[in-house]
């Protein structure tokens, strides 16, 4: 990534660093959407981590035709389409200047817009929204994180994005989980090695590398990434 300074998904990584899941509303992570410890286990304390300032999870649900940049953090948009119709709809994205982000599944073709506070260098995840996703997905074996880059050419992911990866594929060993970022000319996929996944999950100190971005390169040996043209 151009800017490995960029915060995508920082709120998943480092604990404390964005909170964004309100206490306010008077009810725990389970309560408002039945997302428990025994179905998704470490999601909730790794939430709760980031949680000291947040906000209630309150969005409205809009069905959209399209794949779309939404600037209105009370709505999110969930779209009916299969992954190459998708990613055309991201292509065009790009060319709008703010970056967004959408969980896919392709197991039911639809897409969940996830991100919040998108700008033209970054997009943050709503946690409360990915608790809700994931818990009216609970059967699908396959999930892909999308985002897109406003610029051109090939941008590999950034600390926060593998990290991000990491911590998805340690909470949710029994899912296939991959990454793809979209940018003007070209589709950029990251997942972990199936050889060395056990060694990063488990024995690589992947998050201090969040202390030393300029040697964050160092983890893609334990990544498959690959770019293909739009």
């Amino acid at each position: 990534m151009k800017n490995i300074n960029k915060i995508i998904l920082t709120s998943l990584i480092t604990a404390g660093s964005l909170g964004i899941f309100g206490k306010g509303s008077g009810q725990s992570l389970e309560g408002q959407f039945h997302v428990t410890d025994e179905k998704y286990p470490g999601f909730i304390k790794e939430i709760e981590k980031t949680t000291n300032n947040a906000f209630p999870y309150s969005s409205e649900k809009i069905y959209s035709e399209n794949l779309r940049i939404n600037l209105n953090d009370n709505i999110y948009h969930v779209t009916k389409k299969n992954e190459e119709q998708g990613v055309e709809d991201l292509r065009k994205i790009c060319f709008g200047g703010y970056e967004e982000a959408w969980f896919y599944f392709p197991e039911n073709q639809t897409w969940y817009e996830v991100g919040i506070n998108s700008d033209s260098n970054s997009v943050e995840p709503f946690l409360p929204l990915i608790g809700k996703v994931l818990e009216e997905n609970k059967n699908a074996g396959e999930l892909i994180f999308y985002h897109n880059h406003p610029g051109e050419g090939f941008d590999k992911p950034s600390i926060n994005d593998i990290a991000m990866l990491v911590r998805f594929n340690r909470m949710f060993p029994e899912r296939k989980i991959a990454g793809k970022i979209i940018t003007k000319e070209d589709i950029t996929e990251y997942s972990l090695n199936s050889k060395r996944k056990e060694e990063i999950l488990n024995k690589v100190d992947w998050q201090g590398y969040l202390w030393y971005p300029e040697k964050y390169h160092e983890l893609f040996e334990y990544f498959d990434i690959k770019c293909a043209p739009l």
